[in-house]
């Protein structure tokens, strides 16, 4: 059996470049992959990986607090500096923005269920907010907001748009932005000419941003309801991370080798020695309980 990480090699190394001086082992960037890519129970990673319930989740939480510490340094110093392209006379910045929705189990509590319950999608959710360059680089990433503020309502917030000396791309869900280009919405059940050939301009930009979110779907711990508690602030370390690693594999790997990384479990011999050491350490019973309120 292989499990597969969602990442390259190169990847890998370029994510412990940056905590190695923290005294982190490369080992713990791939267990933390692991669990982002399978969203398996630590409990059950740790068997397979042949080490304590103790060690795995003390590692995990300790490798995703400090190296979300570093890579959201690097994202919110993103420099957003992008090219233009012109469009009847009309100037754009070539970037597009738009809000990625992560699932979550329905809250207990009434008031939060009102505040993360979207319309649109009929589920609770957090959103966060992206801004892509044309070129494919990730350029910024909003705080997590509630699944009921509408795109533009968040865009009010953030801001985020503006930095741009021209309108950037969005959906209709950002009519009425500043420094938006959005597609031209029906009146009357029609649009002219000029509207349909103004919307066949502006649809093909966004593409790029659907991508995007495409390759960060790959990992079940956001394509699925995330179970845990306290989710904005573990959502938030979630995504930074995995965006930046993707952005990194997508845009700044000069090896263009294709190969996901793949993780081979322990031999059944070590794995049910360590097994043993894990009764001897009261940690068996861990493996059982639902460990993602141990997370972050």
């Amino acid at each position: 059996m292989q499990l597969s990480l969602g990442i390259k090699p190169e990847t890998i190394d370029h994510l412990y470049s940056l905590i190695n001086n923290e005294g982190f082992n490369k080992d713990y960037i791939i267990w933390v992959f692991l669990y982002f890519h399978t969203y398996m129970p630590i409990g059950q990673l740790a068997v397979i990986c042949g080490v304590s319930y103790r060690t795995m989740i003390s590692h995990i939480n300790g490798t995703i607090s400090i190296l979300y510490e570093k890579v959201k340094y690097l994202i919110n110093n993103i420099e957003p500096s992008v090219g233009t392209i012109n469009y009847n006379g009309v100037t754009f910045s070539m970037a597009a923005i738009d809000s990625m929705c992560v699932l979550v189990n329905k809250p207990q509590d009434d008031v939060v269920q009102k505040t993360l319950y979207s319309k649109k999608h009929g589920d609770h959710l957090w959103k966060f907010e992206f801004i892509v360059g044309l070129d494919g680089k990730l350029l910024y990433i909003s705080p997590a907001f509630e699944g009921s503020r509408h795109d533009k309502a968040i865009q009010d917030i953030t801001r985020s748009a503006q930095v741009f000396p021209y309108p950037i791309f969005g959906d209709k869900g950002y009519k009425g932005a500043t420094n938006i280009a959005s597609p031209v919405k029906k009146k009357s059940d029609h649009l002219t000419p000029d509207e349909k050939l103004y919307n066949n301009f502006i649809s093909p930009q966004r593409v790029i941003i659907d991508n995007f979110f495409n390759y960060i779907k790959r990992f079940k711990i956001l394509s699925t309801h995330f179970r845990s508690k306290d989710q904005k602030e573990k959502l938030e370390k979630i995504i930074f991370i995995i965006a930046y690693a993707i952005n990194f594999q997508l845009n700044f790997n000069s090896n263009n080798n294709n190969n996901i990384i793949y993780f081979n479990p322990i031999s059944t011999h070590n794995r049910n020695k360590n097994n043993n050491n894990n009764n001897n350490n009261n940690d068996h019973d861990n493996n059982n309980r639902n460990d993602d309120e141990n997370i972050l």
